[in-house]
């Protein structure tokens, strides 16, 4: 039961990143809202104390340091009746934590006029201050006015947390009527599935239909250095012109750097490098190798506290040796900046809770980026099934059927469900592949190549490798070793990737150690009971869970192991270091 007694607040005006004269803008409602008061739902001190601090579970190790990264204050009752406003509503109902974990914190808010917004405020880790939710407001704009795609409506966001009333940056959305992973997947048809996938086909043919001038991420133009705001949004199309909404567009919004946090975290925030924006896919892939020269010229790293630096100094210079004859396999608008959702999955489309299985809204827009085709064009990773299945796609194929589990009986039902909960993952991958393949011979075309599913992951795998190891970087480089002659353009041009008999012995053994500790990492993580990434557990499971990791520690043999036991502090996530 709601309390009776409300803060009375007059509405105060955030100054937000970009002018307050732009329509969906909170302050845009007009100066007639300066005299109402808004009601909202008042919070003791130990109430705001959860809002602002992360309550969700506990963690493992670095605790206080994971619990900081995450602590942001705010004015709660000035957010509430700025929410309100935006909604139209003149009283708070419900204002209510309701996610938090990855980069942000969201809220739910309910007006008196029975309407909902979400609300967004991110972590301090989750990319540079500003222009990261510049840039995710600018796309949600961008999707949903220009492409007509159904990103959520943004009703009021500020980019700059030290000139607004709130304390902190926060993005207000109208919330989309539905769920994410409807709970009657289980029992979907076929026919069912197949109307999520032909709105999901047209959601990602509309990306295509934008001709990007660069690579980067998007903003509005006043929010880009004048420079940036001199160079046109869209290539010259020749005799193709622009549709009326692209039109307008051009002068609304500019490409601008790149906002991924692999770009700024671990100190590279204080480096000079190039984020972009990019002219091509070539310039954009080295530019990746160029700021992890920088950040290793920039840290304390030596031959001697570090052994393998030598050779991860070789595996950069075969990166940067590789990329410009690897991207001259893409001409003509394979390799075009194009516009793409970071990572769509069940948990990102929003669907009806009844009725046909219709795209409600595409959310989690964090981090977009405009790349090039080739690497935007690749198969959904959230949607491959099985997970590991490389997603290479083939030109010609039959359309699958829905293959429900047969002699279920002796299962449970939990059992009996995360079986038709598989078949139906496995029908969206193939029947996925078949429309593409169907409907977009540019794009079939793109995902029948070797490798390239795994091109866009080249630059964020360069710049997590002081972090992650340079494994992964390693393993795509001796692919694309293995791949290049296979491609016809590729096979006049000698590959630049290769190493001495010892050096491939070496590499060959570490990697494989590095394997092995990655299987003990996974077998850990069954066994302490982990919930998320970097030793997350929920509060219930906690004392248990130490009690558990505390004896499994004991038991850790780092050789046998190939590697440290991770559930200790010191061992940073990327973020925090």
């Amino acid at each position: 039961m709601l309390n009776c007694a409300r803060i009375v607040t007059t509405v105060r005006y955030a100054r937000h990143f970009r002018p307050p004269s732009r329509p969906v803008l909170v302050s845009a409602l007009g100066s007639r809202m300066h005299s109402r008061p808004i009601s909202v739902v008042p919070f003791t001190s130990g109430e705001k104390f959860e809002l602002f601090n992360f309550t969700a579970g506990r963690w493992l190790y670095n605790e206080s340091e994971q619990n900081a990264a995450r602590h942001v204050e705010f004015d709660v009752e000035a957010l509430q009746a700025l929410a309100c406003q935006a909604l139209g509503a003149t009283a708070c109902l419900k204002f209510k934590k309701v996610f938090e974990l990855e980069e942000q914190r969201i809220f739910l808010l309910k007006g008196n006029n029975g309407k909902d917004a979400f609300i967004r405020i991110p972590f301090s880790f989750a990319g540079p201050p500003k222009l990261s939710t510049a840039s995710e407001v600018a796309t949600m704009e961008f999707m949903r006015d220009v492409l007509g795609v159904p990103a959520p409506r943004v009703l009021g966001w500020s980019a700059d947390a030290t000139r607004n009333s709130i304390g902190a940056e926060y993005i207000i959305v109208e919330r989309v009527p539905g769920t994410t992973f409807p709970a009657r997947w289980p029992t979907l048809s076929a026919e069912q599935l197949d109307i999520f996938l032909s709105d999901l086909l047209d959601i990602e043919t509309a990306f295509e239909r934008a001709p990007f001038s660069q690579i980067g991420s998007l903003f509005f133009a006043e929010d880009v250095d004048p420079e940036l705001q001199s160079r046109p949004l869209f290539s010259d199309q020749g005799e193709h012109r622009l549709d009326a909404r692209l039109l307008a567009a051009a002068d609304k919004y500019r490409v601008g750097p790149l906002v991924n946090e692999e770009w700024w975290w671990k100190g590279r925030v204080n480096i000079e490098a190039d984020r972009g924006p990019w002219p091509d896919a070539t310039s954009y892939y080295l530019a990746a190798a160029g700021l992890e020269l920088a950040w290793l010229k920039h840290s304390d790293f030596t031959d001697t506290t570090q052994p393998l630096l030598p050779l991860y100094h070789r595996l950069i210079d075969s990166y940067t040796q590789t990329i410009p004859k690897l991207m001259s396999m893409f001409t003509g608008n394979s390799s075009a900046p194009t516009i793409c959702h970071p990572f769509i999955s069940l948990s990102s489309i929003v669907f009806p809770l009844e009725g046909d299985l219709h795209i409600n809204g595409l959310i989690n827009w964090r981090n977009t980026i405009i790349g090039p085709y080739f690497a935007q064009a690749s198969f959904p990773k959230g949607l491959i099934h099985p997970p590991a299945m490389v997603p290479e796609v083939p030109l010609e194929m039959e359309k699958p059927e829905l293959e429900l589990p047969a002699d279920i009986g002796p299962y449970s039902i939990e059992e009996q469900q995360m079986m038709h909960i598989e078949s139906r993952a496995l029908y969206v991958h193939q029947a996925y592949q078949y429309m593409i393949a169907k409907t977009n011979k540019r794009r079939a075309y793109i995902q029948s190549l070797p490798g390239t599913w795994r091109l866009d992951m080249l630059p964020p795998m360069m710049l997590r490798c002081s972090t992650d190891g340079f494994y992964d970087l390693l393993d795509a480089l001796v692919s694309i070793w293995d791949d290049w002659d296979r491609i016809e353009a590729l096979t006049e041009e000698p590959c630049p990737i290769g190493f001495s008999s010892d050096e491939i012995t070496f590499l060959s053994e570490a990697s494989m150690r590095n394997k092995i500790y990655r299987r003990n990492l996974e077998q850990l993580r069954l066994e302490v009971g982990e919930c998320g990434a970097y030793g997350f557990v929920i509060d219930d499971s906690y004392d248990e869970t130490k009690k558990r990791c505390a004896l499994l520690a004991e038991q850790w043999d780092e050789e046998e192991k190939c590697g440290p036991f991770p559930y200790q502090d010191g061992m940073f996530p990327p973020f925090l270091s």
